[in-house]
């Protein structure tokens, strides 16, 4: 019988604030704590040999399952993941397979006929998410030997590696509590600061959420992976019986009706209806016989509790989490909750392309999409309407929008007649189309022709880190709109104009979102109109 784990389905999807294009290269899907490890799931179709070293190169590696109850918190990890597959830490080491920690390989979860080495070079081994349909009496969440190169005939075959992901394991407890995660179309995050109940709730409001609520065990269970690794004893969450005493309510108006409550609770310890507010115990209350992790207590407002426990019930160490639902704009585009202002500010300087209306604006936008951008913002600032090229240049696109920012000299092409629409646009792509767009509005006689007789007057920025990966082409225009304030660095110092190695570019680490880029086009409009 397995085990229950505490730490399950952490997911961990970084919103970065709105100047960032990209996420860090190490932003998995899904993470958790368990043992004193923590895993991460990754859904980027790599080999095997690539998987390993991407995770080495975070100070991980590839995960290891060495007994049941880690197995069940792998299947955990991926059950709700997009792929078919997923690496771990295992390989072929002559006759037998060894893990890459040099753990004992001795617990196994082999699938009906596994291992069998088709080919003689099936050297890694795998999860199988969903059974093979190679297989007869496969079964879900059993291991098989795999090639480590993509052998597959194409992303359309089962055991293709863009179908397949890859699980990451650290040696120690790995704080994930700086990002944003999502859980069933929702997002979350953990907040280890000591505020009182009303602070914290003001607070998840002013970033568009509320105190997170809790609604099924399934929720109840990641949250719990949410504050695993935290460092308050509590965290406040959004119910109350502040209204009614004995009535508790949710801060959103949702039914009060899936409970998790500590023993003995809720009490009302302190008396005459003072005990208002719920949180959540990371460490049991060692003042109540049978109190576990998780469980909830009713408390007062600042948490003052009882004399005798101050060094337990005490403001400074509780924190609190937010929770943003799935939000949608009036134009009926899907969005994370801290980019809601922006997108409907977009609307209304009239950026958004049609496009973009009604899409998922949280995916990576394409150059086509970002073209469409491009047209909007110009003429946002200039205040005329764009017009297509009539001999397109083009044998791969002919779209409209492309056609227009090809028009006003935004962009150009990949190579002499392709303009690779569907490719997905990098930063320092963005900050030159951009870039071109206020040379054309502000600079009489510019053309993208005669671009190098032009030059933009700002004040040099100090040299990112990562200058010498910023193409020729785009290096006045990342500097210019670093200094304007359009788009700036990430940590480190870094821009991460493209990406340049195979991990990166399967992270999508230079990336933009479509979010993210029309939040560059609010800004630009903004700041240089």
């Amino acid at each position: 019988m397995k085990k229950k784990i505490l730490a399950l389905l952490l997911a961990a999807l970084l919103l970065l604030p709105a100047t960032a294009l990209a996420a860090e290269a190490d932003t998995p899907a899904v993470t958790a704590v368990w043992n004193g490890h923590t895993y991460a799931r990754f859904d980027v179709g790599m080999d095997w040999s690539e998987a390993k070293a991407y995770c080495e190169a975070m100070g991980g590696h590839l995960a290891c399952i060495t007994s049941e109850e880690e197995q069940a918190l792998a299947e955990t990890l991926i059950g709700a993941g997009p792929r078919n597959h997923y690496w771990i830490g295992a390989y072929r080491d002559g006759g037998g397979f060894s893990w890459v920690t040099g753990e004992p390989f001795s617990y196994t979860h082999w699938d009906k006929g596994d291992p069998n080495n088709v080919g003689g070079h099936e050297d890694a081994v795998q999860i199988l998410r969903l059974p093979s349909p190679l297989a007869s009496g496969s079964q879900a969440m059993h291991w098989n030997d795999a090639t480590d190169g993509d052998a597959a005939a194409g992303p359309e075959e089962f055991f293709a590696h863009v179908n397949g992901g890859f699980l990451c394991e650290w040696d120690s407890v790995r704080d994930f509590s700086s990002v944003v995660t999502t859980f069933n179309g929702h997002s979350y995050r953990r907040f280890d600061e000591g505020l009182t109940w009303t602070e914290a709730k003001a607070r998840c409001e002013s970033l568009g959420g509320h105190l997170a609520t809790i609604t099924s065990q399934a929720e109840q269970t990641f949250l719990e992976g949410l504050i695993q690794d935290g460092t308050k004893y509590h965290y406040w969450l959004g119910g109350t019986d502040e209204q009614r005493e004995g009535t508790f309510a949710w801060v959103t108006g949702e039914p009060f009706q899936f409970t998790h409550w500590d023993q003995n609770e809720p009490n009302d310890y302190s008396g005459a209806g003072g005990e208002d507010y719920v949180h959540m115990l990371r460490v049991p209350n060692y003042g109540q016989p049978g109190s576990a992790f998780g469980r909830w207590n009713d408390t007062t407002v600042d948490c003052g509790g009882i004399q005798e426990q101050r060094d337990y019930f005490n403001v400074k160490l509780t924190g609190y989490i937010c929770e943003w639902d799935s939000v949608r704009t009036s134009f009926g585009s899907q969005v994370s909750g801290w980019s809601l202002p922006e997108m409907e500010k977009a609307s209304q300087l009239g950026l958004v392309p049609d496009v973009l209306v009604g899409e998922n604006l949280t995916k990576p936008i394409t150059r086509a999409e970002f073209a469409a951008v491009a047209v909007k913002t110009y003429e946002a600032l200039s205040g005329t309407k764009a017009i297509p090229i009539v001999n397109n240049p083009f044998t791969d696109c002919t779209d409209v929008e492309v056609l227009k920012a090809y028009g006003i000299g935004a962009v150009n092409g990949t190579g002499p007649s392709t303009f690779s629409p569907d490719r997905l646009l990098n930063r320092e792509q963005a900050a030159t189309m951009l870039t071109r767009v206020f040379k054309r509005v502000t600079l009489a006689g510019w053309t993208l022709e005669t671009d190098g007789q032009f030059t933009l007057p700002y004040t040099m920025p100090a040299r990112f880190a990562d200058d010498g990966e910023i193409s020729a082409f785009a290096q006045d225009s990342v500097y210019f709109m670093a200094a304007s304030g359009i788009i700036t660095g990430i940590s480190g110092n870094r821009f991460a104009p493209k990406n340049v190695t195979s991990a990166q570019e399967a992270q999508g680490y230079a990336n933009a979102t479509r979010e993210q880029a029309l939040a560059i086009a609010v800004r630009m409009v903004e700041n240089l109109k």
